[in-house]
C-alpha cells in the first residue's frame, strides 16, 4: 500500500511524459538521453518504494542502451536500412509508453483508494459542519496538532446517531488510507471548503 505522497511522486512522473514526447516530436537529440534518465529517476523512485516493476522499468532503460550499442530488439523487422539513432529513438518512444503503461497499473488501485477516501473525508467534513462538530475557520494550511485534534474528535462517538455516523465514518477512512494519509486528506479538504 502507498502512502499518498508516494503515491503523488511517482504520479508525478507522468506528468514529464509530454514533455519527452516534445522532444521526440522536434526529433530532438537529446531525446534518448532524456529518456533514460527519466526512466533512471522512475526506477530510483519505485526502488525507493520498494515496488517490483522496478525491475521492468530497469530492463527497458537497458533496451535502450543496447539499442545504442547497435543491438536490434527482438520483434523489431527493418525493412529497409534504417540508422542506428532511428532505432534507438523508435525503442526509447516504445519505451516511455511501456512504462507510462507499467506505471499506471502500479498505482492504479492505490489512486482510486485514496480518490475514494478523499470523497468520504469531503462528505464527512459537510456533515461534520452540518452537526457544528467542526468550528475552525478555514485556511489555507492547518498546523497539525489542530487537524490530529480535530480527527480524533471526529473520531469520538459522543453518543448521538448524527455524531455516530460521523465516527463510523471518519474511522472507515482511516482504516482505507491510515491516519497520515487521512490528516493530509482533511487539511487540504478544510483549505478549499
Amino acid at each position: 500500500m502507498l502512502h499518498l505522497p508516494n503515491m503523488e511522486e511517482i504520479h508525478s512522473l507522468l506528468l514529464n511524459v509530454s514533455s519527452l514526447m516534445k522532444l521526440y516530436e522536434l526529433r530532438d537529440s537529446s531525446f534518448v538521453g532524456s529518456v533514460k534518465n527519466w526512466l533512471a529517476m522512475v526506477e530510483s523512485i519505485l526502488q525507493k518504494n520498494r515496488l517490483p516493476v522496478t525491475a521492468e522499468i530497469a530492463g527497458m532503460r537497458g533496451s535502450i542502451i543496447s539499442s545504442e550499442k547497435g543491438e536490434i530488439p527482438p520483434g523489431v523487422n527493418l525493412s529497409k536500412r534504417v540508422t542506428k539513432r532511428k532505432i534507438t529513438e523508435l525503442v526509447a518512444e516504445h519505451a516511455i509508453q511501456s512504462a507510462v503503461e507499467t506505471l499506471s497499473k502500479a498505482i492504479s488501485n492505490d489512486l482510486a483508494r485514496i480518490r475514494n477516501a478523499e470523497a468520504r473525508i469531503f462528505e464527512l467534513v459537510i456533515l461534520a459542519r452540518q452537526l457544528e462538530l467542526i468550528q475552525i475557520e478555514p485556511m489555507i494550511s492547518y498546523d497539525q496538532k489542530i487537524l490530529s485534534k480535530l480527527w480524533e474528535d471526529l473520531k469520538t462517538d459522543s453518543g448521538s446517531a448524527e455524531k455516530k455516523t460521523v465516527t463510523e465514518r471518519a474511522i472507515a477512512v482511516q482504516t482505507m488510507v491510515g491516519k497520515v494519509d487521512a490528516l493530509i486528506l482533511l487539511d487540504r479538504i478544510l483549505s478549499i471548503s
